[in-house]
């Protein structure tokens, strides 16, 4: 009879504990403007609503997750000089989401992103150096050093 007692205590706790699992916040609830606002303001050119459009497609957060958009969205923010789409565009080529995993672009990203003001992204930049050959951190060094100077604000 003590055995049982036990039993059923575990087997009460095991179905009272919630399993759960980690889920961002949701960047929608964030933006306190609805989906099609989001979506028009992005495509109008917001650096910063083009990057939480490109969280969400990340994540999955009240759309289908797809790599490839995020990548689109993070790119335009980029584009833009919007340094966590910077930061991020890099975390996409540093592991292969939605395009191909690429180094020299993740480095060139990271060193964008850090050279403007984000310490994650040089911590970042410098462990993906450990694995990358002198050559190909010249190259990612000297695309940085053209993408800051094609966007510089003395080029607009």
């Amino acid at each position: 009879m003590r055995y049982f007692l036990v039993f059923l205590l575990l087997v009460t706790a095991c179905r009272t504990v919630p399993r759960t699992r980690y889920v961002p916040v949701s960047v929608q609830r964030q933006t306190d403007v609805s989906m099609t606002e989001l979506i028009a303001k992005a495509k109008a050119g917001d650096a910063e609503m083009q990057f939480k459009l490109g969280m969400m497609y990340e994540v999955g957060d009240g759309v289908t997750q797809n790599y490839i958009e995020a990548v689109k969205w993070y790119l335009m923010a980029a584009e833009l000089a919007y340094v966590q789409a910077q930061l991020q565009l890099g975390l996409m080529y540093d592991l292969g989401r939605g395009i191909p995993q690429n180094y020299v672009l993740a480095h060139m990203w990271y060193n964008i992103a850090g050279i403007t003001s984000s310490a994650k992204a040089v911590r970042l930049r410098d462990m993906l150096a450990e694995h990358m050959s002198a050559e190909q951190i010249a190259e990612a060094q000297k695309l940085a050093k053209e993408w800051m100077a094609a966007h510089s604000p003395t080029q607009h």
